[in-house]
C-alpha cells in the first residue's frame, strides 16, 4: 500500500523537475517510485515466484540496470551539451577578436 505522503512527494518531485525543465530527470523519479511501489505491492508475489529471494534479486538488479543506463545516458547527453556549448564559445571569440590559431 502506497502512502499518500509518499504520493504527495512524487507529484512535488515531478513538478518541480518539470518547473525547472529537467523532464528526464523527472522520468528517472517516476521509474524509480513506480519500481518502489510495484517492489512494496508485490513483494509477496516476486520472492516465491523464483524460489526464495532470487525473485527478488533479479527484480532489484533489473531496475537498478534501468537506473544505471539512463543515469549513463543523462550524463553522456550532458557532456555532450556542454562540449558544444564550450567549441562554440571558442569560435565566437575567435571570430570576434580576429584570433585565427
Amino acid at each position: 500500500m502506497i502512502n499518500t505522503w509518499e504520493m504527495g512527494f512524487l507529484v512535488l518531485m515531478v513538478s518541480f523537475c518539470l518547473f525547472f525543465k529537467k523532464n528526464q530527470l523527472g522520468l528517472l523519479g517516476t521509474f524509480i517510485f513506480v519500481f518502489y511501489s510495484g517492489m512494496m505491492t508485490y513483494k509477496s508475489s516476486i520472492s516465491p515466484s523464483l524460489s526464495g529471494l532470487y525473485g527478488l534479486y533479479i527484480y532489484l538488479f533489473c531496475g537498478l540496470l534501468v537506473v544505471g543506463s539512463v543515469m549513463l545516458g543523462l550524463n553522456k547527453q550532458e557532456q555532450k551539451v556542454s562540449n558544444e556549448s564550450t567549441h562554440s564559445g571558442i569560435n565566437e571569440k575567435a571570430l570576434v577578436s580576429g584570433n585565427f590559431k
